[in-house]
């Protein structure tokens, strides 16, 4: 097993889970599966990518922003607006230069709860990554042709377009808000 990648994030914590793992293990040469439950502390970022469109169709997908400096950080419109601008791209324009904003969850260990405890969104905070040797299984009901899937893959919430060079600079603001105000940026953990 690979050693625990630490992170920092300073996004908001939007749930605590308990949730039930299995890990395959080589046992005098049979691979047994070994059930296991652990915490996990579910941390809400956001990312905005900036898509070129024309005819109703993705052209190109161009630069990728982040939460670096905190949560929804990356809804920084003024590349793509600044861009529209010194190519005369308008409302009226064919081609149209749009930011999609991805919202997710992504699942940590809580390794650091002495350095952690007086911490919230906002600040950084530090979470060890999830083994990738950690599986949990399907439930019944869900769609899959697998049995097992990954728990450190992040959930993804939303994908929303939060501007658009056909939108007005009102519109535009009111889709970002629109997002921001279902997402708050403060914590809003529950235990599950």
């Amino acid at each position: 097993m690979q050693q625990n990648m630490a992170i920092q994030t300073k996004g908001p914590i939007y749930k605590i889970s308990d949730e039930d793992l299995l890990q395959f293990s080589l046992v005098g040469g049979k691979n047994q599966a070994f059930e296991f439950s652990k915490q996990f502390v579910w941390v809400a970022e956001s990312s905005t990518e900036i898509e070129y469109h024309h005819g109703g169709k993705i052209l190109k997908k161009g630069a990728h922003y982040n939460d670096y400096y905190g949560f929804f950080t990356s809804l920084n419109h003024k590349e793509a607006h600044d861009f529209a601008e010194s190519f005369g791209i308008t409302e009226e324009s064919s081609l149209v230069l749009v930011c999609r904003t991805y919202v997710h969850l992504t699942p940590y260990l809580d390794q650091n709860k002495a350095h952690n405890a007086d911490k919230r969104a906002g600040q950084t905070r530090h979470f060890e990554q999830i083994p990738a040797e950690w599986l949990q299984k399907i439930q019944p009901g869900e769609d899959s042709t697998q049995i097992y899937r990954s728990i450190k893959e992040p959930v993804l919430l939303t994908s929303e377009i939060t501007w658009s060079s056909k939108y007005s600079p009102e519109e535009n603001l009111a889709l970002a808000e629109a997002l921001k105000g279902r997402f708050p940026c403060e914590d809003f953990a529950v235990v599950v």
